[in-house]
């Protein structure tokens, strides 16, 4: 593989029992991710998708963590994250995971999107990559947030 240019979008519910990002220690407890302050600690796992719809075709999930890095909270510049898409049955690139990492913000507050992220490597298919990858919201219709991910690969 020489370059490769993936696009995919990741579904975050952010409400209710099943919210997929949790906050877990720090500022902002129940749910309130914009009031998450300084050392604050999030775990997330998305599912990844083909497209914006809920009923488009399931190609893994993208899970991690994230903590508040900002003295003044993620208004003040977001949050620092590791992350890793796996992906599944529904994707040609099965068995396969992608890590990324870097800063990201929640919609509304902290630096705007697009927030572009480093690929650190790979397994599968992925192994020996590199590259970046661009996020940004696609669509946002509580509870549902999708994000969508471009991912810039290179060996």
């Amino acid at each position: 593989m020489e370059d490769l240019h993936l696009t995919c979008y990741t579904h975050e519910i952010q409400d209710g029992l099943n919210a997929s990002p949790k906050l877990n220690a720090g500022t902002g407890q129940g749910g309130d991710l914009t009031a998450a302050g300084w050392g604050s600690f999030v775990v997330f796992d998305n599912i990844v998708k083909e497209g914006l719809n809920e009923d488009s075709k399931t190609l893994g999930k993208f899970s991690g963590w994230g903590v508040v890095t900002s003295i003044g909270g993620i208004p003040a510049g977001g949050a620092q994250m590791s992350g890793q898409f796996d992906f599944g049955e529904g994707s040609e690139y099965n068995g396969s995971s992608i890590a990324v990492t870097g800063t990201v913000s929640v919609p509304g507050v902290g630096p705007p999107p697009p927030w572009e992220r480093i690929i650190v490597g790979g397994t599968g298919k992925f192994r020996g990559c590199k590259g970046y990858a661009i996020a940004q919201p696609a669509a946002q219709a509580r509870p549902l947030y999708v994000f969508r991910w471009d991912i810039h690969l290179s060996k």
